[in-house]
């Protein structure tokens, strides 16, 4: 019986300490760049390109954006994307047309501790209607499980591409057991 016991007090001090949920978030740098195809022909310009970064508190957060259209999320005004801690920006002002969004940028703090980040970009070539959708190319979405990254990697890179936006840098687990894709 003390065996038992033993082991219930332990199992609850585990529980209690690790806690029930995910891992705990990490903070990342994040870099958008336009991808050069996207400079105007015939000059060394990029057009404007607003980007927008938001990091949500959870899954349910997460999904509720998603099923947002990113021509109505790009379309909000500036006092709401405010309001909901939307970092705005255009990398195309950015002399090399990249742009960085640093770990210690204080939006993180404003997020606290997100789940996920979404970036949304309004790509020139895609237009309303070719996404609208949890899958749109206009927008991606990644975890910020500290268990999704190497240690060695503390910074997320994405190009903004004609006809996506595209995340460069790979999520590499450090053990696969503990990670799976549908946990998130």
């Amino acid at each position: 019986m003390p065996r038992l016991l033993a082991a219930s007090i332990l199992a609850i001090v585990t529980v209690f300490l690790v806690g029930c949920d995910s891992p705990a978030p990490g903070m990342y740098d994040i870099v958008m760049t336009l991808d050069p195809t996207l400079k105007t022909a015939g000059t060394q310009n990029f057009p404007p390109v607003t980007c927008q970064v938001v990091g949500v508190a959870n899954k349910a957060e997460r999904d509720q954006i998603l099923a947002t259209t990113v021509s109505s999320q790009l379309g909000k005004s500036a006092a709401d994307l405010k309001a909901s801690n939307v970092l705005t920006f255009d990398p195309s002002q950015a002399a090399n047309g990249s742009m960085v969004i640093s770990k210690t940028n204080p939006m993180w703090t404003a997020w606290k501790s997100p789940q996920f980040i979404i970036v949304t970009a309004n790509i020139p070539d895609v237009k309303a209607g070719a996404g609208g959708n949890v899958n749109d190319p206009r927008r991606v979405w990644f975890s910020t499980n500290k268990l999704r990254w190497d240690a060695g990697k503390a910074t997320i890179k994405f190009r903004v591409m004609r006809d996506r936006i595209m995340k460069e840098t790979a999520e590499t687990p450090l053990d696969p057991k503990l990670v799976t894709p549908d946990e998130f």
